[in-house]
C-alpha cells in the first residue's frame, strides 16, 4: 500500500493570522472553537524559517480540501501558498496560489484520473515556481522536480524541500502520519480544534433490538448471485462473508452451519466485529457438531448497533465516514480442510441471542478442484487463480533471455517485434521507458496497431535509446481494461542478461501464426549461441511481465536475479505447452536428459513441448524450488540490478 497524505505550505506566514483563518472557516462550517480531547476537526499549524506548513484532518478524505485551503491562505495573507496531495504514492498532486489566484497546477500521473498529459514542459513550470526558490539553488532544480519518474510519487517532494527551503519532513507528511505514525510533535506547533454545535446526521445509530442482515439491505439493494469460492484439492480452506447488524447494540449470537456434501471439513469459525474507532474484536471458537449442524456459541460477543441506510456522509472526516460505513458491520471467516474435489453448499445461519427472530443466513458455495497443471517444483501455497494462469491458453507468451550486449538485445527485440508488426492488435497503449529500476518513466504517447508509422516509431525510438526498461500494453479500444485481449511487451536492457517478455492475445492472433511468425528467429538467435534460454507457451497473461507466470506459482518472484548468467544457465524460467529453447550452457547440461521432439540447432536444442508434467520430469535436474531461489538471491549485492 502507498502513501495516502495531504498538507498546505504558506510562505512566510503568522501562525496567529493563519489561526484566525481556520477559525473563521471552522465557524461557517458550524464549529465553535474547543480546546478539549472531543473534537470534529483538528488542524496543525507548524512554522518553519520560510514556510508555514498546516495539517488538516478533513483534508486527508483527499478532495479538494487542501487546494481550497492554499486558495484561501494566499488570498487573505496576500502571499504565496501551495497544497499538497499524494495518493497511493501513484500521484502527486501540487496548486500553487499567489494572492489568492492559481499560478500552476501540476498532476504527476493524469492518467490516473484519465486525464491527458499537460502540455506544459517541466522547464516552463518551473519558471512559474522560480520566484520562490531558496538561496544557492536554481530553476534546474525545480525542472528536475516535474521531470520525476520514480516509481514513488512523494519521492519528487526531497528535491522541491531543497529548492523551496522547506523541511522535508514537513513536505513529506499529512495529518493522520503527523498525529500516528510521526515523531512527536515540535514545540512549536499550533492546534486548531472545532466541535459542531449541532450532531452531524453521519454519527446516529440504530436502536431497538439487534436484526442481522445482508450489508446490501443498508444500501438499498439485493445481495448479489452467490459466487462459488475456489480451493484446491489438499489446500487449507479459508472461507469468508459478511452481514450487518441493521439494530441497536445487543451482547451475544450464535452460529449455525448447515452444509452439503463431503467436499469440505469445517473445523473452526472466527467472528469479527467492527468497532467505531477502535481495532475489530476478533473472536474464534471451533465447531462443534449438533445433529446436522456445526455450531458454536458467543455469549459475550459485544453487537455494535447499525446506521440507518442512506446517510450523507461527505461532509464527515475519513475517519467518521469509514465509522458510518461499517458500523454494526460483521465478518465472518471459515476454516477447514478439504477432502475431496466437488461443491459444497454453506448455510450460515447468524442468530443474536436477544432477538432470535432477527437471524441471518449467509451463503457461501465452495468449489474444491482438483490440482490441474501445477508445476513439479509447486510452492506450499497454491490457489485456483494462480493455477488459471497455466491451464489458460488465452495468449502466447514469449520469454527471452539474451546471451549479447545490451546494443544487440535490443536490435533483435526490434527484429521480433518487427515481425509481429502487421499481426499485431490494435488498440489503446499503456507505455513508458525507464531510465532506473524503481521509475515509472516517460509515458511514450502511441495508439494503433504496430504496423502504424507513429506508433512504430515512438515504441522502437524507446528502446534504442531506454537506459533500463520499456513497458507497453495494447488494450481494445472499447476497454483499456480487458486482459484477455490485451497484447504487450517488456524490455529489460540493464540486466546481466537482458530479457524481452511478450504476450499476444489469441483471440487477436492464434497461437499457430504467432508461432510460425516466431520460432524461426529465436531458432536463428539460438544458432548464433544470442540467446541463454527462451520460451514460447499458451498462457493466460493477466499482468505483463518478465517473471514468467511458472515461476510466480512456484514462488520464485525474480527480478533482476533470475537474470543472471549463473542463475539463468543452471536452471530454466519455465516450461510450458509449446516451446522452449536450451542455450549452449543449458542445452550441455540437458545432453544426457531423454528428451523426445528436441531439434539441434548448433550448439543449442529446440524442444516441443505437448506433455508438461512428463518434460518436468524428464528437466526435473534443471527446474529450481522457491528455497533454491531464496538462497541464490541472498548471495547477490543490493544494487545488483543499477
Amino acid at each position: 500500500m502507498g502513501a495516502f497524505f495531504t498538507n498546505i505550505q504558506i510562505r512566510g506566514g503568522d501562525p496567529k493570522r493563519i489561526r484566525e483563518v481556520i477559525l473563521a472557516e471552522l465557524r461557517d462550517a458550524g464549529m465553535r472553537e474547543t480546546d478539549g480531547d472531543t473534537f470534529d476537526r483538528e488542524l496543525l499549524i507548524v512554522p518553519g524559517p520560510r514556510w508555514t506548513a498546516v495539517y488538516d484532518l478533513r483534508a486527508e478524505n483527499q478532495d479538494a480540501t487542501a487546494t481550497d485551503w492554499a486558495r484561501m491562505f494566499s488570498a487573505a495573507l496576500a502571499t504565496d501558498a501551495f497544497s499538497v496531495l499524494v495518493h497511493d504514492s501513484d500521484v502527486l498532486d501540487l496548486a500553487l496560489f499567489a494572492s489568492g489566484k492559481k499560478r500552476d497546477h501540476y498532476d504527476s500521473n493524469p492518467g490516473f484520473s484519465g486525464k491527458a498529459p499537460s502540455k506544459v514542459t517541466p522547464a516552463a513550470r518551473a519558471a512559474k515556481w522560480e520566484h520562490l526558490l531558496a538561496d544557492g539553488h536554481t530553476r534546474d532544480e525545480l525542472a528536475a522536480v516535474f521531470e520525476h519518474r520514480g516509481v514513488f510519487a512523494e519521492g519528487a517532494l526531497a528535491p522541491l524541500a531543497a529548492a523551496l527551503g522547506i523541511e522535508h519532513g514537513l513536505l513529506a507528511t499529512g495529518y493522520n502520519y503527523t498525529t500516528h505514525d510521526g515523531d512527536p510533535p515540535p514545540a512549536s506547533l499550533v492546534r486548531v480544534r472545532g466541535v459542531l454545535s449541532k450532531r452531524p446526521a453521519w454519527e446516529r445509530r440504530l436502536g431497538g433490538p439487534p436484526r442481522f442482515a445482508s450489508i446490501w439491505e443498508r444500501f438499498g439493494a439485493s445481495p448479489p448471485a452467490v459466487e462459488p469460492q475456489r480451493v484446491l484439492e489438499g489446500q487449507p480452506v479459508h472461507l469468508s462473508a459478511q452481514l450487518t447488524n441493521n439494530g441497536g447494540a445487543a451482547t451475544g449470537m450464535r452460529i449455525e452451519i448447515a452444509t452439503t456434501g463431503d467436499a469440505v471439513s469445517l473445523e473452526r469459525i472466527e467472528v469479527v466485529i467492527s468497532r467505531s474507532g477502535q481495532k475489530m474484536a476478533r473472536h474464534p471458537a471451533p465447531l462443534v457438531r449438533a445433529g446436522d449442524l456445526l455450531v458454536a456459541d458467543f455469549a459475550d460477543v459485544g453487537l455494535m448497533p447499525g446506521a440507518a441506510a442512506g446517510l450523507d456522509t461527505s461532509d464527515a472526516p475519513m475517519c467518521a465516514m469509514m465509522d458510518a460505513h461499517h458500523a454494526g458491520n460483521i465478518h465472518l471467516n471459515v476454516h477447514g480442510r478439504t477432502c475431496r474435489p466437488g461443491r459444497a453448499d454453506l448455510a450460515i445461519r447468524c442468530i443474536p441471542l436477544s432477538n432470535p427472530k432477527g437471524a441471518y443466513v449467509a451463503p457461501i458455495v465452495v468449489e474444491v478442484q482438483a490440482v490441474r497443471g501445477a508445476p513439479l517444483r509447486t510452492g506450499d501455497e497454491l490457489h485456483p487463480y494462480m493455477l488459471d494462469r497455466l491451464t489458460g491458453d488465452d495468449h502466447t507468451y514469449l520469454l527471452v533471455l539474451f546471451d549479447t550486449p545490451a546494443a544487440e538485445a535490443r536490435t533483435h527485440a526490434r527484429t521480433l517485434l518487427e515481425a509481429l508488426r502487421f499481426v499485431w492488435p490494435k488498440g489503446a497503449w499503456t507505455a513508458f521507458a525507464s531510465d532506473k529500476q524503481f521509475e515509472v518513466g516517460d509515458q511514450i504517447e502511441a495508439r494503433g496497431g504496430l504496423g502504424d508509422t507513429k506508433v512504430w516509431s515512438a515504441l522502437t525510438k524507446a528502446i534504442a535509446t531506454v537506459k533500463y526498461r520499456v513497458t507497453a500494453t495494447c488494450a481494445p479500444l472499447k476497454s483499456s481494461y480487458d486482459t484477455i485481449e490485451s497484447s504487450g511487451f517488456e524490455l529489460q536492457v540493464k540486466r546481466e542478461l537482458p530479457t524481452l517478455a511478450l504476450s499476444l492475445a489469441k483471440a487477436k492472433v492464434p497461437h499457430d501464426r504467432a508461432a510460425e511468425i516466431l520460432i524461426p528467429i529465436i531458432d536463428a538467435l539460438a544458432r548464433d549461441r544470442a540467446i541463454v534460454q527462451a520460451v514460447l507457451a499458451r498462457w493466460k497473461i493477466e499482468s505483463l511481465s518478465t517473471d514468467t507466470p511458472y515461476e510466480d506459482v512456484v514462488g520464485i518472484h525474480g527480478g533482476p536475479g533470475t537474470a543472471r548468467r549463473d542463475w539463468a544457465t543452471r536452471y530454466l524460467r519455465a516450461v510450458g505447452p509449446g516451446q522452449l529453447w536450451l542455450g549452449p550452457a543449458l542445452a550441455d547440461r540437458a545432453a544426457a536428459l531423454p528428451l523426445a521432439d528436441v531439434v539441434a540447432l548448433g550448439p543449442s536444442r529446440r524442444l516441443t513441448v505437448t506433455d508438461v508434467a512428463a518434460t518436468e520430469q524428464i528437466l526435473a535436474s534443471l527446474l529450481p524450488t522457491r528455497d533454491e531461489y531464496r538462497e541464490f538471491s541472498r548471495s547477490l549485492p543490493d544494487d545488483d540490478d543499477e
